[in-house]
C-alpha cells in the first residue's frame, strides 16, 4: 500500500538527521554559545561582521583536545548556519584567513571591526560531541577552546567547556 503523507510532514525521522543536517545542527549550537556568551573572551561585545572559514581544521580548539580530520563545510551546512543565526549577527564563510585579516603597521586585525573563528571537526558520534573553536580578532586578542555539545529534547545545545587554550 501506498501511504499518503500529510501536508508538512518530514520525510525524515527528525531524532535521526542526516549527517549534514546533524553537523549544521552542532556547529548552529556552538557559534550561538560562542558569539553570545562571552566565550570568546571580549565580554559582552556583538561583533558587527563574523566571519567563518569554510573549512574545519583540526586543532582549532584547545590543544590536545581536537577530533583527527578536517575538511570542507558542505554549502548546505554553511546555508543553514548563516540562516539559524540571522539574529547573531552577518556572519559569512570565508575560504581563508587571508580574505579577511588586515595587517596594517604589523598589527594583524580582521577587516570590519569583525572576528574569524574557525570550527574544529566534530569529535565523537551519537548524543555527545566534542567541538574545537577559535576565534581571532587583533594583534594579539584571540582565543580557543573547545566545546561539549549535547543533543537533548530540544536539539543540540552546548553543555559546557572541556578544555581552554591559550588566551592570545
Amino acid at each position: 500500500g501506498v501511504r499518503a503523507l500529510k501536508p508538512n510532514q518530514p520525510l525524515s525521522n527528525p531524532d535521526d538527521p542526516s549527517p549534514a543536517d546533524r553537523q549544521a545542527l552542532i556547529y548552529t549550537a556552538v557559534l550561538h554559545q560562542y558569539l553570545t556568551s562571552g566565550d570568546h573572551s571580549f565580554g559582552d561585545h556583538r561583533f558587527p561582521q563574523i566571519f567563518v572559514l569554510d573549512h574545519t581544521k583540526a586543532g582549532a580548539g584547545a590543544s590536545g583536545h581536537s577530533a583527527p580530520g578536517g575538511g570542507p563545510i558542505p554549502r548546505a551546512v554553511q546555508r543553514a548556519i548563516t540562516h539559524a543565526l540571522t539574529d547573531v549577527g552577518p556572519l559569512s564563510f570565508v575560504a581563508s584567513r587571508d580574505a579577511v585579516i588586515e595587517e596594517p603597521q604589523g598589527c594583524a586585525h580582521v577587516r570590519d571591526d569583525g572576528i574569524l573563528v574557525t570550527l574544529g571537526p566534530v569529535g565523537g558520534s551519537g548524543d555527545r560531541v566534542q567541538v574545537g573553536v577559535n576565534g581571532f580578532v587583533a594583534c594579539l586578542g584571540a582565543n580557543s577552546l573547545t566545546y561539549q555539545v549535547e543533543r537533548t529534547g530540544r536539539g543540540w545545545a552546548v553543555s559546557g567547556i572541556t578544555a581552554h587554550g591559550p588566551v592570545a
